[in-house]
């Protein structure tokens, strides 16, 4: 996979199974949120953001099985982690800062914190999504360790909300990782070729 490869356009989006598969984790936050809101066990909640979670394992697989990689299916899977966390802890933050209209209190006071250390990826590649559009780079870029971060910060997410007092710990942990992981997108937004520039191809990571 080379650097051309992970830096081209995304290339046209085809709706096919894995692709809705995919989709589904958005769809997913709704419930999430209804269980939240009528004061659901935290088990049922773990449950449903877990689920969802495991979609991002086996999308990419059954596209494979299928026959139905496409370069816009694989930048949909990197766009859908990153609105699907942002939704989740959105939500999860709206309910324990009592920002909502029903009874509301986080379980833990320093919940709100470890969730905004959980989305650390995203506020550091922030900057870079500002940069790439300002600089006419394509936003779809895949490295290791961002799928090491989406791991690692599903799980950091679960165990919050779980709420046992290592979360913390885990949250800090997540917070250094998505650090790095961002900071390789604002990398990678500063160095990377415009489009259309000369040299540049068509190729897409898939």
């Amino acid at each position: 996979m080379s650097a051309t490869a992970r830096h081209g356009p995304p290339g046209p989006f085809v709706l096919n199974l894995p692709n809705a598969f995919t989709a589904s984790r958005l769809v997913l936050v709704a419930p999430f949120a209804w269980l939240l809101f009528t004061g659901a066990p935290r088990w049922t909640l773990v449950a449903t953001f877990a689920f969802a979670a495991a979609t991002d394992l086996f999308d990419g697989q059954l596209a494979r099985r299928l026959g139905q990689v496409t370069p816009g299916g694989a930048w949909l899977d990197q766009m859908v982690d990153r609105v699907f966390t942002v939704a989740i802890v959105a939500v999860v933050l709206v309910h324990d800062l009592g920002f909502a209209a029903v009874p509301a209190g986080s379980p833990d006071p320093a919940r709100p914190v470890q969730l905004l250390l959980a989305c650390t990826r995203e506020a550091v590649g922030s900057i870079g999504v500002a940069i790439a559009l300002a600089r006419g780079v394509p936003l779809y870029f895949v490295e290791p360790i961002g799928k090491l971060t989406t791991f690692v910060q599903s799980t950091a997410i679960a165990v919050i909300l779980l709420g046992p007092a290592f979360a913390s710990w885990l949250a800090i942990a997540c917070g250094v990782v998505g650090a790095f992981s961002g900071a390789s997108y604002v990398r990678h937004a500063l160095r990377a070729t415009p489009a259309g520039a000369p040299g540049t191809t068509g190729r897409s990571d898939a």
